[in-house]
C-alpha cells in the first residue's frame, strides 16, 4: 500500500504519523479481492489511525495492537482469513 501520512489526535500539538503497511494476502484471488477494494481499506485505515494519539503509538505492545486493528479493519472489508500477515515496515511520528 502507498505510505499513510496522518495527523495524529493531539489537540494541543501538530503531530504526524506516516506508516507504511504492507500486506500478505492468501491466494491470487483474495489478492484481487484486496486490490478492488483498495480504495474502502484505505479509507478504513485513515480514519483509525488519525484517531491515535502519541501515547496510543509508542512501545512494541501498542504497536501490536495498532497491527491487529488494521487487520481486523482490512478482513472487515475482504471477510475473514483474507490476509496472511500484515507488516508495519515504517513508522514515524513527527
Amino acid at each position: 500500500m502507498d505510505p499513510f501520512v496522518v495527523n495524529l489526535n493531539e489537540p494541543k500539538s501538530s503531530r504526524y504519523l506516516k506508516a507504511t503497511i504492507e500486506v500478505e494476502v492468501h491466494g491470487e484471488e483474495r489478492v484481487a479481492l484486496v486490490e478492488q477494494k483498495k480504495r474502502a481499506i484505505r479509507a478504513d485505515l485513515l480514519r483509525y489511525l488519525s484517531g491515535l494519539t502519541v501515547d496510543d503509538t509508542t512501545g512494541e505492545e501498542k504497536k501490536l495492537k495498532i497491527r491487529d486493528e488494521l487487520i481486523a479493519r482490512v478482513e472487515k472489508q475482504t471477510g475473514a482469513d483474507t490476509l496472511a500477515g500484515l507488516y508495519l515496515t515504517e513508522f514515524v511520528i513527527q
